[in-house]
């Protein structure tokens, strides 16, 4: 039955949202709780019912929320829920996992998953994009971010930011399953950090065409493991570069999203830590931009609405210059690109975008797995909890603050504000104290 699993499942009654106790964690040390992306997933939860002004739907799933995908297996006489995932990086025929929005549509980790303030985030883009016409805007590809490696015991200047990557994922000092050794060649986990060093080199050799800088520089150096000894030395060569141009690469400032707008092509590179999604590229479509994405099969929820062509553009290394000389000698083909990324952002990326589409997957859930005939029924329902032994104790409420919303300069206090998780009682204790006539949304 439905609480028969050894995974944490997270449930969706009455616009309410029910997961495990230990579903999130403070840890301390740190100023936000753990993992991340479990407390993002609550806030836009949240968020998006406060969008849409409707509960979402009665359902359950596993959140996963790899930016891989899944193969795990139910153990022997186990319930598996519908699993959610937050990107596939090789593509969708390999791994399992329905895909949803990544909790990060905002760059400030102490605004993840709210919708409202990702609302507020590209307002400001849009103003400073309009204030910026195409003829204002340099004809370079831009990009900003992290040049690290996964080799992990080689850090020199930025061993701190690499722990409270292994504390965002939930991983203890020491015990990171990525501490591969002193050095070693990283395999698979570091083809994002590959792309990086790859289009990071474009600018020592093409400074006319792009501005793709590193923001921390410590690229990846050992390529022994990689069997294509051309693709090898092409690596081998651009680390050697970029290192020896490290005065031109690294550029330690931070770019506000608003400054993006100052460019007329923009670059998406895989993330640093496996090499999957990366959120840079949530608010490329806001900016009037053309957006460019590296030649890579990851994909998230939204990419079977992408078309290459119409959208954005697909580059490499070898393609990217000959992309933005075509596209400066077509200006009608420019244009046609922003608009395409413009709808993207106003249909797809907007606060009610990403709010309908949550709402349509954990439907479509729902409906597929006829949740509806064992959680509709609050009496029912609770009558099923309290007759299975641990199962009231196995679920609590997370509950969501109010925040505070006048935004109105991005120095403001009012801009700190954020959404504070709050561990409420457990789920019969809650249901028991709902008024009878609480209405109940209907599939």
């Amino acid at each position: 039955m439905i609480f028969k699993s050894t995974h944490m499942p997270l449930f969706t009654l009455y616009g309410r949202i029910f997961a495990p106790p230990e579903f999130v964690k403070v840890v301390k040390g740190l100023a936000l709780p753990s993992p991340l992306k479990n407390y993002g997933l609550i806030v836009m939860l949240a968020s998006a019912q406060r969008v849409r002004k409707k509960p979402l739907p009665n359902t359950v799933f596993w959140p996963d929320l790899s930016s891989k995908g899944s193969k795990v297996v139910p153990g022997k006489g186990e319930m598996k829920y519908p699993e959610i995932v937050i990107a596939k990086k090789t593509g969708y025929g390999e791994f399992c996992g329905i895909l949803i929005p990544n909790p990060y549509p905002n760059h400030e980790p102490a605004h993840i998953g709210d919708l409202e303030l990702w609302r507020y985030t590209i307002d400001e883009i849009h103003a400073a994009a309009k204030a910026r016409p195409v003829n204002r805007r340099l004809a370079k590809v831009f990009w900003r971010g992290a040049c690290q490696n996964n080799e992990w015991q080689r850090q020199r200047h930025h061993s701190v930011n690499d722990q409270r990557a292994l504390n965002s994922i939930g991983l203890a000092k020491g015990m990171s399953t990525f501490n591969i050794g002193d050095g070693a060649c990283a395999g698979d986990f570091e083809s994002g950090n590959r792309a990086r060093l790859l289009a990071a080199s474009l600018t020592v050799s093409d400074s006319k065409h792009f501005d793709v800088k590193c923001q921390i520089l410590d690229p990846p150096q050992n390529f022994t493991c990689i069997k294509d000894k051309a693709y090898a030395a092409e690596l081998t060569q651009a680390s050697k570069d970029v290192l020896a141009n490290s005065h031109i690469i690294e550029d330690r400032a931070w770019t506000l999203s608003t400054d993006y707008t100052k460019y007329k092509y923009l670059l998406n590179l895989p993330g640093k830590t496996t090499g999957s999604y990366s959120r840079n590229l949530n608010h490329l479509w806001s900016t009037g931009s053309v957006v460019l994405l590296w030649d890579e099969p990851i994909v998230e929820w939204y990419y079977p609405l992408l078309q290459t062509g119409v959208t954005h553009l697909v580059v490499n290394r070898s393609t990217a210059a000959a992309v933005v000389d075509r596209l400066e000698a077509n200006p009608a083909e420019y244009k046609r690109l922003v608009a395409g990324a413009a709808q993207i952002d106003k249909h797809v990326m907007s606060p009610e975008g990403i709010a309908e589409y949550f709402f349509h997957v954990l439907e479509a859930i729902r409906h597929h797995v006829r949740y509806d005939l064992v959680l509709d029924d609050r009496k029912d329902l609770l009558e099923l909890l309290e007759n299975t032994p641990g199962a009231c104790e196995r679920l609590v409420e997370w509950k969501v603050s109010s925040r505070m919303l006048k935004l109105k300069h991005p120095n403001s206090p009012a801009r700190e504000a954020w959404d504070v998780v709050t561990k409420g009682k457990n789920v019969c204790e809650t249901l028991l104290g709902m008024k009878s006539d609480t209405p109940f949304y209907q599939f």
